[in-house]
């Protein structure tokens, strides 16, 4: 006599041990696919492309066991919140890894920018000469004309 069920399960299959061959099942098929990617990537395309340098990039160079000293205190400044990893140029030192990044074709640094000259600020207008207060003021004296007088 043959069972009845609507389905090609086994009837009497404990349903943990059913939800254990599927999720086996779904790792097979992840990984036939994984390979069927694999096996149509073009490795030489990727290895023509320049690397590209940003923050993530910085932050996993700067945790290598053989990164440099003057590149992990920057991290640290990072991590701190004092710096940015695009402002790393102006650094002193200045990481020996950054020289390497930026000669080197294999990298695109274009994220980093080269850092602009700090603009200088147009100092305020001059107040007045009532504006000023003096422990000692009298008329004639005048307000300076500049704050380095």
């Amino acid at each position: 006599m043959k069972p009845e069920w609507s389905s090609d399960r086994e009837p009497n299959l404990d349903p943990a041990v059913e939800e254990a061959v599927r999720g086996v099942m779904a790792a097979i098929a992840d990984l036939d696919t994984a390979v069927i990617r694999a096996q149509n990537l073009d490795i030489q395309a990727i290895l023509d492309q320049p690397t590209e340098v940003n923050d993530s990039y910085m932050l996993s160079l700067s945790m290598m066991s053989d990164a440099s000293s003057e590149l992990q205190a920057y991290a640290a400044r990072v991590q701190r919140g004092e710096c940015q990893w695009s402002e790393i140029e102006l650094a002193q030192p200045l990481p020996p890894e950054v020289y390497e990044l930026k000669t080197s074709p294999l990298f695109d640094w274009r994220l980093f920018p080269a850092p602009s000259p700090m603009q200088v600020d147009t100092p305020p207008a001059r107040p007045q000469s009532s504006q000023y207060v003096y422990d000692d003021y009298d008329e004639e004296d005048q307000a300076p004309d500049s704050w380095l007088e």
